[in-house]
């Protein structure tokens, strides 16, 4: 009878898992809206305000370029012309918003100088270091497949984004070879000097 309660129950440790989890965090990185499997579906970057900056630009600039050939120009080639600025502002918008592969953490920061040392972990992080995963010291958190850090996206891009910013990318030069298109299409009609009545001959 005594033995039993002589007995001592062992140390609980943080990771046992009938214990409270610790939360995720994502570096510098503000997550919107849970997805019910986990994770978020919007990741906004920390140089955010960098990326309003250039989809005001890219908005205001292609809209004032479109409305100087707008007049001069047939309906197939205004809706064309529209459409193109449309999709360059969809695709720059979800480069913005997307999960560029972050590898979340739990709790704070882990040294590894506190704990045992390891190659196969992130030194700052403390997650596991796996190939293409790297740390972006802007953001504070590792990225899975990280190609580099865009300050025009406000985030890095990574595995989860990269087609999206490659494809942003390829519609830039797209959207300003058709303006030249349709420059050279209405350069008559354009430099054509209206008759003046008030002159005589």
């Amino acid at each position: 009878m005594s033995t039993a309660s002589s007995l001592e129950l062992p140390a609980l440790h943080p990771s046992d898992s009938f214990l409270e989890p610790e939360p995720l965090t994502y570096g510098n990185y503000k997550p919107f809206f849970k997805r019910k499997s986990g994770g978020y579906y919007i990741f906004i970057g920390p140089h955010w305000w960098m990326s309003l900056i250039g989809l005001f630009l890219i908005t205001f600039v292609g809209t004032c370029l479109i409305s100087v050939l707008w007049p001069h120009l047939p309906v197939f080639w205004q809706l064309y012309l529209l459409s193109v600025i449309l999709l360059l502002d969809g695709i720059y918008l979800l480069a913005i918003i997307s999960d560029p592969g972050i590898i979340p953490r739990k709790g704070s920061k882990m040294l590894i100088s506190d704990r045992e040392s390891s190659k196969q972990e992130c030194k700052i992080c403390g997650v596991p270091r796996e190939e293409k995963v790297e740390h972006c010291s802007d953001c504070d958190v590792c990225i899975e497949g990280y190609d580099h850090h865009c300050v025009w996206v406000g985030k890095c891009v990574g595995q989860k984004n990269l087609t999206i910013f490659w494809a942003f990318v390829g519609c830039v030069p797209l959207f300003f070879l058709s303006l030249m298109v349709a420059a050279s299409m209405t350069a008559g009609s354009m430099s054509r000097i209206p008759p003046n009545s008030s002159i005589n001959a």
